[in-house]
């Protein structure tokens, strides 16, 4: 079982910036982000990349939300 670390949770989400998030889509192909209540501010965070248009899906797969790198137009 797990405690809940403050201090790591923080740090966390200082290292997971949108930039960040995006990065890790384009080089996987997805972002995975749980459904633990923890990870809430993440799930909002893909959320709004959604809508600005750099990430695509957020469907429930699972345990997870999956996220994909938006394409563009030209990619086919």
């Amino acid at each position: 079982m797990s405690f809940y670390n403050a201090q790591f949770e923080r740090e966390r989400k200082e290292r997971m910036t949108p930039e960040k998030i995006v990065e890790l889509a384009n080089r996987r192909g997805y972002f995975s982000v749980s459904l633990r209540w923890r990870d809430d501010w993440l799930r909002s965070r893909c959320f709004k990349l959604k809508k600005r248009g750099l990430l695509r899906g957020g469907r429930r797969e699972g345990r997870m939300h999956i996220f994909y790198p938006a394409r563009d137009k030209n990619d086919g």
